[in-house]
Order: structure tokens, then sequence, then C-alpha cells
């Protein structure tokens, strides 16, 4: 499965430049998520790589070689220079092969580069190495060698995502102008988090540097810890033309009513993450053709009614991604529910909710989304009850029921029982990948259930299953499971194997045709590898 991965890479959906979406929504599927993908993150930062057919055989050893370039970190560039030529595997590849892997070898993006969360939040390390993406990648390349500097310095794609995290040490700066310098053209995706202590000559230093280049910015995430009116004031003086999405924590009523009066102000400005401390209700009265064309919503950490949300969702009818995680706590639900009028979201097809209240049910009972593809509900809110999760999965379910989309991924919280209802119903027919990764123990009726057999074919298009704790058992409904799959089965993951068990089927299928995960973990008996 892929979402409960470490957060990640950047894998969404390609936007040109500058990021012009299409007016209206095309008749196409949306563009799919690839496994280890997360489902609201930021678009990719480079071309597509993996499709160059490279046709060398050392590019898997090129790539160990690279991914461990974290540990000669440096500030400073300092190539090392020899008499001798190198001539170890990875320098023997051509100069665009390597600025292939060097591109690929960037640290995945993790929760602070999100632009908006995923269910990740709220899930565990999940597939991917724990790589620290604080190192300055590009800046590790140039200090290897002189061939490697020329390379990197080369690649513009090396050098597109800006982190500004620590303004009181004077490499931050010389860092921000090198990937200024190096990154051309391209657009830039800028992370910005401020502290109280840092020097006010340090922030006007840095918006100096970034505001020239303004017209490249794409994305913005904004941690304006100690940012002043005056800051912002500067900051939001940028010609931003070409900015897709938005994001600003931690700031002051008046920085956050700037920000986003200049925010929304932009033209190319699609995406948004809404949080503590904005007035949504004032924010859709300022700008109501802003809403009418933005694609992607992030709604957390505040407070809002489900009405309100609602509300929200009927002033963006082209809305294409949308994440909340902003419900109110409420104690009881409103009596004039029923009155309330469904949200018809036509071009909804990637949907995350977290349950923080006790009337979540609600939202799902009044939204229609016929072209939902990507659906990950997270339902393990300490305050929720066991009355409110199972109004929750019957909404669910009565959603999935009236809308009819063909749902391709599906992340589950709830317990085993009401998957199983989920199971039988025609809108996951065209289910690829789900995760029950935290349903409880897997019991041999669900194992029973997933069975292709005479009679009996649910989830038929299933390629990647994560399940929970799985024992053995004398039926060997795993087993059974696993070989009727075959040939439609690629990626299978426990949170654990409980013992007694018998391997020996799981051996020879990780062996030939399937990947095999424990936990995290890729396992692999025989030839072949159970990661790739």
């Amino acid at each position: 499965m892929s979402w409960p991965s470490n957060p990640l890479y950047p894998q969404f959906m390609m936007w040109p430049q500058p990021p012009v979406l299409p007016r209206e929504m095309s008749a196409s599927e949306p563009p799919p998520l690839k496994r280890g993908s997360h489902l609201v993150d930021l678009p990719p930062l480079t071309p597509g790589l993996a499709n160059r057919d490279s046709g060398l055989a050392e590019l898997g050893v090129a790539m160990q070689q690279v991914n461990l370039l974290g540990e000669v970190a440096s500030t400073q560039p300092s190539p090392k220079t020899s008499a001798e030529p190198d001539t170890s595997s990875i320098n023997r590849l051509p100069f665009e092969l390597l600025s292939d892997i060097f591109i690929l070898s960037l640290p995945p993006v993790d929760r602070s580069w999100m632009f908006g969360e995923t269910i990740d939040a709220h899930e565990g390390g999940y597939r991917d190495p724990d790589i620290p993406c604080h190192l300055r990648a590009p800046v590790v390349l140039t200090a290897v060698c002189t061939r490697w500097q020329a390379i990197a310095t080369g690649t513009p794609h090396l050098w597109t995502r800006i982190l500004v995290d620590d303004l009181c040490a004077p490499r931050q700066l010389h860092w921000t102008v090198l990937h200024l310098r190096y990154s051309g053209y391209l657009p830039l995706v800028l992370h910005i988090h401020t502290k109280f202590e840092d020097p006010p000559s340090a922030r006007v230093a840095l918006l100096q540097a970034l505001i020239p280049h303004a017209q490249r910015w794409r994305d913005l995430v904004l941690f304006a810890n100690g940012l002043s009116l005056n800051d912002m004031r500067f900051l939001c003086a940028a010609r931003a033309q070409s900015l897709a999405s938005a994001k600003i924590h931690n700031a002051s009523i008046d920085v956050h009513e700037h920000f986003w009066a200049w925010a929304m102000s932009l033209p190319s400005l699609r995406r948004a993450t809404l949080g503590l401390g904005h007035n949504i209700t004032a924010l859709m009265n300022q700008a109501p053709g802003f809403w009418q064309e933005l694609r992607d919503l992030s709604l957390m950490n505040g407070s809002c009614q489900t009405p309100k949300v609602l509300q929200l969702l009927r002033t963006c009818p082209r809305i294409e991604m949308l994440h909340v995680d902003c419900f109110d706590w409420a104690r009881r639900r409103n009596n004039n529910d029923d009155d309330l009028r469904v949200v018809q979201a036509m071009n909804l097809h990637t949907l995350l909710v977290v349950n923080r209240a006790h009337d979540t049910h609600t939202f799902f009972h009044h939204i229609h989304a016929p072209r939902l593809r990507h659906l990950a509900i997270d339902d393990s809110a300490r305050h929720s009850t066991a009355e409110s999760r199972r109004q929750l999965w019957l909404a669910v379910a009565h959603m999935l029921t009236r809308s009819g989309p063909r749902l391709k991924r599906l992340l589950y919280t709830g317990n085993e029982e009401q998957l199983m209802d989920l199971v039988k119903l025609d809108a996951l027919r065209h289910l690829e990948e789900l995760s029950a990764y935290r349903t409880g123990a897997t019991s041999r009726k669900l194992l029973d259930l997933l069975i292709i057999r005479s009679g009996q074919n649910y989830l038929p298009h299933l390629k990647d299953l994560s399940l929970g704790p799985t024992y053995g058992e004398k039926e060997a409904a795993l087993d059974k499971m696993v070989l009727s799959r075959k040939g439609i089965l690629q990626v299978l993951q426990f949170l654990c194997l409980l013992h007694p068990i018998d391997l020996t089927v799981l051996k020879a299928a990780s062996a030939n045709w399937l990947a095999v995960y424990f936990g995290d973990t890729p396992y692999g008996w025989g030839s072949r590898s159970a990661s790739s």
C-alpha cells in the first residue's frame, strides 16, 4: 500500500510551467498514483525520469552509492582532486545518467515539506527509508569531487527545493543563494520556517534574495513564528504570478489576514491550506472568485462545524483534492442536519478525512462524488465512540453507493466487520490498493472473503494489500488467498505474522511474483527482491 509511507516523495501530478490548470476537468481518469506515494502532496519537482531507457546494469549499484551521500555533508563545496582518475563504477556512467541518479537520490519530502498533511500525520513509518530531509543534498553532492560538482551545478532540477529553517546561521542565506543560482529558470518550492530569535536583518536579507525570483515561486509553505507585519508586507510586495499553492501557520492574526489577501489575489493559486487562526467565513466573502477556481484544499488544525465545511465546498465547484481535519468536536447532532443540501463534488477525485468529532458521518451523508478515486479516512481519534464509528462507516458506505465512483485506493481504519461490508460494494470492484493496516488482527473470515473462487470474486483488480497482525491457521486461508490472486496481486504487507505459521507459500510467491513486506521492511526469498 501507499499511504502510510514515511512522508514523502512528490509523485502526484505534473504541473506545467507556469502552473496553469485547465478550467474544466477532462472526462479522463485522474492521474494515477504510484505505489509509495501519498494522496496529498507536492507536485513533482522534476520531469518524469523513470521512463528514460538507460540500459545500464550498473544503475542499481550506483543508486546504492549515491544514497550514502548524507554521511559527507558539508556547508561549503570543497571538491577533492586526485592525480589518478576515479574508475569506480558510478563514475563510469555518463553525465546525463548521473544527473538523473542525483535527482532520484534527493531525500524524500517529509511532513515539514508537505503542502497539506496526508494520512501519514496519523500513521507510522511505512516502506520508505528514514532519510533526514534537512540535509542539503545538492550541496553535499558538490563536495564529493570536481566531476560531481560539475554535474550537480549543471543540473537545475536538483536545486528547486529551498528549505530555510535556521536564519541564525550565516550558511542558510548562502545555501539559498546557491539554490537560486543553480536552479536556472525552473519553478521553485519554498519552505520558510522563521523563529522568534531570528535576527530581523537576516529575515530582510532572505526576502531580498528571494523576491527577485518571485515569478518562479510555485509552492510557498510558511511557518511564520515571529514574522512581523512589516516582514509580511515586504514578502507580499512580490509579484508571484505563478504561485500555485500557499500555506501559512503560526502567524499573528494580522499577518494571516495580510498573507491571504495577497495570496487570493494571485491568478494562478489553486491550492490552499487553512488552519487554526483562519476565519473561513471572512475569506469566503473576501474573494469569491478565488474559491471558484480552487482545485486543492486542506482544512486542518481548526474548528468548523459540518454545515460550515459543506458551505465552503459549495463555493468550490472545481475542487479535485480535499483534506478535512477540522470538524468541530460536537457533542450531539444538530437537529437541522437533515435540512442540509447535498454538495455535488463532481470533480473530486481524492478525499482524506480525519474523524475528530461525533458527527463526522453527517459530512459523508451530504457529499456526492461520482469521480472519487482515492479515499483515506483516519478513524482512530480517542474521543470517538463505538457508535460514532459505526455511523461513520455506514455513512461512507452510503456515500459510495449513492455516488457510484470507481474507487482505486482505500485506506481503512475501522473494524474488520465493517471492512467486509465495504469489500462487497460495487464501488470497490475496481479497487487496486487497500490498506487495512490498522484494523487489528486479521481474521480467517476476512482472508476467506478475499479468496477468488467460483461464485466469489471480490476486489478482482487488487494489486496492493496491507493487513494487520496475521495468524497462521489450519485452514491456510492466507495461502489460499495469495495463490488465488497470482497474476493480480503484486504487493502484500503485514504489520506482522504471528506464529505458528507455515511460510512455504509466501516464500515461493516472494521469490517469483509477489513483493512482501513485514512492517515497513521489504522481505525477499530467493532471486527476486521483494522491494522491486
